[in-house]
């Protein structure tokens, strides 16, 4: 109370829970669910009121890239990451009109508290931990925390007054969206012409294609039409 009402909601409450669908049990998901999903939800019902009647506010929810495109093996953090996902588009719209801002970063692989527990539990130097681990990045290393914060602060600030129900990814580039995209997308697969060529229909009028070159790289284009194509290959 002495320092005021809430302005700015950070909801960065996890722990990586990561398995296969039958090494769950009820506790497991319950513990995720009222962790990633229930926290972030209770704390907004806590400070969007005073928002609201305020005219401002800023709310971030941190989730992973793993709620846009859920992994084998990922669950129940991917699920629950996704409800975040959904969470914060669906708070972003209800709320646009009282300018209470709510955005979500997907975090990647960022120096963390809990990379330090992973490398001491597997008596490794933690500096080549980071540099192994960084390997699997396209921008050839891990995150740095700071580099996170300030993403947070820029999202916060006015300088992004115009951007609301946004999911932001910070990982190096490591998101394999393309890779998972069908299952993700839920979309309605046809086979083309050539016969290494599929099709996923996203609307009437924007499709993305998935193909394999010549050399075996696949590769995915975004085709709306009377524009032009893009694509690019997927690693």
């Amino acid at each position: 109370a002495e320092l005021g009402e809430i302005d700015i909601l950070v909801n960065n409450a996890g722990m990586s829970q990561a398995m296969s669908l039958e090494k769950t049990d009820d506790a497991i998901w319950q513990t995720d669910i009222d962790l990633k999903l229930m926290a972030a939800v209770r704390l907004c019902q806590a400070v969007i009121p005073a928002m609201r009647d305020r005219g401002d506010g800023r709310i971030v929810n941190i989730t992973n890239t793993g709620g846009k495109a859920a992994r084998p093996g990922g669950i129940p953090t991917s699920v629950t990451r996704a409800a975040g996902l959904n969470l914060t588009k669906a708070l972003a719209g209800e709320y646009a009109g009282d300018n209470v801002r709510v955005n979500s970063i997907c975090i990647g692989l960022v120096k963390s508290g809990q990379w330090e527990r992973r490398a001491a539990a597997e008596g490794a130097d933690l500096d080549q931990y980071y540099e192994e681990v960084g390997e699997r990045v396209p921008l050839g290393r891990v995150g740095e925390a700071e580099e996170f914060a300030d993403l947070v602060a820029f999202l916060v600030s006015d300088r992004a007054a115009y951007i609301t129900g946004a999911a932001i990814n910070f990982d190096g580039g490591i998101d394999d969206i393309p890779a998972y995209l069908t299952g993700w997308l839920g979309a309605t697969c046809m086979e083309m012409e050539d016969p290494r060529v599929l099709k996923y229909g996203i609307s009437p009028t924007v499709w993305i294609v998935f193909g394999i070159t010549n050399e075996r790289t696949p590769w995915m284009y975004t085709c709306v039409p009377g524009m032009d194509v893009h694509g690019f290959d997927i690693k």
